[in-house]
């Protein structure tokens, strides 16, 4: 239940943020619309539903084996898009500055979804786990 409720939450995000990059760039910088920048949000929410996938499969388990899944995560996604900066970077060197601004406002905007639904999920759990030893 709680994994479509954010597959559903991480939809309507990319559905958003993918609907202002494209009307950011298509009105203020027509000339560098380029079909990546509104495909951002797309990577991330794919991303972003992929992590709370692997991370609810060890949900159950102890804190410190979520733990290392949670950053073993995070230090994926981070190398991937490091990596994905710097080819992007060497490639189409004249659009640097909007580039980074572009793909760094997505990945935050992300990040802070992902920790924030991984908080809630947390709430829930030791709500439902303090429910259950009262009865």
């Amino acid at each position: 239940m709680l994994y479509k409720q954010f597959i559903f939450k991480t939809s309507l995000l990319v559905l958003i943020t993918s609907a202002i990059c494209f009307v950011v760039f298509h009105f203020f910088y027509p000339q560098r619309l380029i079909v990546l920048y509104p495909l951002l949000p797309v990577v991330f929410g794919i991303v972003n539903i992929l992590i709370f996938y692997s991370l609810s499969l060890v949900k159950d388990s102890s804190l410190s084996k979520f733990s290392t899944r949670y950053l073993l995560c995070t230090t994926i996604k981070l190398l991937s898009s490091l990596t994905f900066i710097i080819v992007f970077l060497l490639v189409k060197k004249e659009e640097v500055i909007l580039f980074l601004a572009a793909f760094l406002s997505v990945y935050f905007i992300f990040l802070f979804h992902e920790i924030v639904s991984i908080l809630n999920f947390f709430k829930k759990k030791e709500k439902s786990e303090t429910t259950h030893a009262k009865t």
